[in-house]
């Protein structure tokens, strides 16, 4: 089984609408940057189908 950040990053990199994505160990955090046509339960159902728990997250939109 891929650690932690790899896991992470291959359940989410590379799906339809991500555009990037950023694991922080060392902060137990995961930044990804979506188009705007991706929901926002669709990151955290990505995190959890790759067995990782999602214990929070925001919305953070940008003014591009």
């Amino acid at each position: 089984m891929p650690g932690c950040a790899s896991a992470i990053n291959q359940a989410v990199n590379g799906q339809p609408g991500v555009q990037s994505i950023d694991v922080a160990l060392k902060t137990k955090t995961v930044t990804v940057v979506t188009d705007d046509d991706v929901t926002f339960d669709i990151v955290p159902a990505m995190i959890k189908e790759a067995g990782k728990e999602v214990t929070g997250g925001k919305l953070v939109v940008s003014g591009d």
